[in-house]
């Protein structure tokens, strides 16, 4: 809602503490790229910076259960 409504600060806000997580799904990753609700800030700096961030930690944890699954035989 608040990135419709042009209140940026709020939507940093809540992104932020979003971005605190620690793994992300690709669905609430692809959600944040696609969706219309973000056209207003989707090409800043700032928003860009927080989806590499969620991609790179969701990258990672793909990595780190994949290798799970390679030393447990499971793949």
């Amino acid at each position: 809602v608040y990135a419709v409504t042009g209140n940026k600060e709020k939507v940093y806000h809540y992104l932020d503490e979003l971005n605190t997580m620690n793994f992300y799904s690709m669905v609430r990753i692809s959600l944040l790229k696609h969706d219309p609700m973000y056209n207003s800030i989707r090409h800043e700096e700032r928003f860009q910076k927080i989806i590499q961030n969620m991609e790179a930690k969701h990258a990672a944890e793909h990595e780190r259960v994949k290798q799970w699954l390679r030393e447990n035989n499971m793949l």
